[in-house]
């Protein structure tokens, strides 16, 4: 029924509320989930804190979902803040 599920993170508790049901989802219908991160530009090593984040909610998940070859898939995109007039 669901092919695949998109959770959107931005390392705040109230955006992992959603986890719980991305994990009964992909177990229940062996769903494909993808986590989003979506971010400012920010200084150089600051990507390296985002793609930790996103690669340990993904092996968090993994677990949970305790479905050998869950197929859970990380994407940081960087979107620049508008420019002032």
């Amino acid at each position: 029924m669901f092919e695949k599920i998109l959770v959107p993170l931005d390392t705040s508790k109230f955006a992992e509320m959603v986890l719980p049901h991305a994990t009964q989802l992909a177990r229940e219908f062996g769903s494909e989930v993808d986590i989003l991160v979506i971010c400012e530009p920010q200084e150089t090593g600051e990507g390296e804190t985002w793609s930790l984040y996103m690669d340990s909610q993904a092996e968090n998940l993994r677990k949970a979902i305790g479905v050998p070859g869950s197929r859970i898939k990380t994407e940081l995109v960087t979107v620049p803040l508008p420019r002032k007039l």
